[in-house]
């Protein structure tokens, strides 16, 4: 490894350190989600569990004091005003969350999918 290596974020212009700063918060609730299921992959058993760890996350990022997004404003540069910074990151977290929502949770929220989340003998007897 060499100097010329380890500086390289030095070297990085405008856009890679948005990018960098916008998705260290944008992919909190995505890898949070990646975890759950790495440590279970039981999706069905474990919605609850997941959905709140998902959106615990997204509240974490959202509710970071202003003094975060400036010091990580101050560390990316170019005099990237932590308030664009917090907008950038905060919408890039929205869109990831819509996604995944689509994607995975609004499934297991539909039929058929549906009747195994909460009381499913209940669910059952309604189909009758």
């Amino acid at each position: 490894m060499s100097m010329y290596d380890l500086n390289g974020f030095n070297r990085c212009d405008f856009e890679v350190r948005r990018y960098v700063g916008i998705a260290s918060f944008s992919v909190r609730p995505a890898e949070s989600l990646q975890l759950e299921l790495l440590e279970d992959d039981r999706l069905l058993t474990r919605f609850d569990d997941i959905w709140r760890a998902f959106e615990e996350e997204v509240e974490y990022v959202v509710g970071l004091p202003s003094s975060v997004w400036k010091h990580v404003a101050s560390i990316l540069g170019y005099d990237i005003d932590w308030q664009d910074l917090l907008s950038w990151a905060v919408e890039s977290l929205h869109v990831s969350v819509a996604d995944i929502d689509k994607g995975v949770f609004a499934q297991v929220r539909r039929l058929p999918l549906s009747l195994t989340q909460g009381d499913t003998a209940a669910s059952l007897q309604a189909l009758e």
